[in-house]
């Protein structure tokens, strides 16, 4: 606890990071407004020297995450609102990015997806916050992230998961529908939650069988992270709707041999 509170206590120091692409360092600012990443020019067109698979979006929001994240949790442990308001302040301004997705990926000409890994670490920051911070949300905060939650995280997840049963690295696609539906989830909205969770069960099933059947693999970090997904994911649905999951699939039991 001493060392995630050292953590939270040194991020609420910062107003700016600075992300290093080889040999460029882009600087973000990120309090008392964070800054919206999406409308930098970097977004829209890859600087000299890098490829279409530029890191822009992905390297952002994995920043966004650890921060987010750990203010909230400590937050949630200690109760002291420094923590909490600065979460806060950082999912309601997620909120309004203009985009939750990488450009090079999906939105431009000719893209045919919605979402990418960006999509989920910024789906993952505002989930944090809904539910370990709720107490502290007025009714506005709620409804913004939940429409922003539901419009550029769950509706793009959705669009894109069928299709995209092929990669271990999609499955945080799958996993992170579950994990916002199951934050989300209320009894005047059971019907509207139901659809991402089937579909984000869907793809876990079929990438268990997959793993059970095929012999194939991404390789040892994708599958390990694809694994920590999904024992992450339906412990958390068990705890939300009392449903187990597929925790007794052959393949689950193997992991335990």
């Amino acid at each position: 606890m001493k060392s995630l509170l050292k953590t939270a206590d040194s991020y609420l120091e910062e107003t700016k990071i600075i992300i290093s692409h080889k040999e460029m360092d882009l600087e973000y600012a990120l309090h008392p407004v964070l800054e919206d990443p999406t409308c930098r020019p970097e977004h829209e067109k890859s600087p000299a020297g890098f490829g279409a698979g530029y890191p822009y979006m992905t390297a952002v929001g994995q920043r966004l995450v650890s921060r987010v994240q750990t203010l909230a949790l400590a937050y949630a442990i200690t109760g002291e609102v420094k923590y909490g308001e600065r979460a806060k302040q950082y999912a309601l301004d997620i909120c309004d990015f203009k985009y939750w997705v990488g450009y090079w990926q999906t939105i431009a000409e000719g893209g045919t997806e919605k979402s990418s890994q960006t999509t989920g670490y910024m789906l993952d920051c505002v989930i944090a916050v809904y539910d370990m911070c709720y107490d502290m949300l007025s009714q506005a905060d709620k409804d913004k992230m939940e429409k922003n939650l539901i419009e550029k995280g769950l509706e793009a997840m959705y669009h894109d998961c069928w299709p995209r049963m092929s990669r271990d690295r999609d499955m945080d696609h799958a996993t992170g529908m579950i994990l916002a539906a199951c934050t989300l989830l209320r009894e005047d909205n059971v019907d509207q939650m139901k659809k991402y969770l089937d579909m984000g069960m869907t793809y876990v099933n079929w990438r268990l069988n997959f793993f059970l059947k095929s012999g194939v693999n991404e390789g040892h970090m994708y599958d390990s992270l694809a694994i920590d997904d999904i024992i992450v994911t339906l412990a958390t649905l068990e705890r939300v709707t009392g449903y187990k999951g597929p925790m007794d699939h052959p393949y689950m039991e193997q992991l335990q041999i």
